[in-house]
């Protein structure tokens, strides 16, 4: 059996993001959104039997969840290349 398809889809709890993230998932995508907003990204994640990060990328030097987004892109990339 194969790895899921994974998609990491940032700014993914509203607007276009959580679009992208709801056709993805619609599509058999595994899908791990990662967004600021905590509350709503971590609601549609469930909906989506997905996975939520909170995330600030667009900030650099935010280093509140650094580790824990790291984990996850690592994991990310893991099932991608196991495909």
């Amino acid at each position: 059996m194969s790895a899921p398809k994974v998609a990491l889809v940032t700014g993914g709890a509203s607007g276009i993001g959580l679009a992208c993230a709801v056709r993805l998932a619609a599509d058999g995508m595994q899908v791990v959104i990662a967004d600021m907003n905590a509350e709503a990204g971590a609601a549609h994640a469930k909906r989506l039997n997905g996975d939520f990060v909170r995330a600030d990328l667009g900030n650099r030097r935010s280093e509140e969840h650094t580790s824990e987004l790291q984990s996850r892109l690592h994991l990310v990339c893991r099932l991608l290349l196991e495909k």
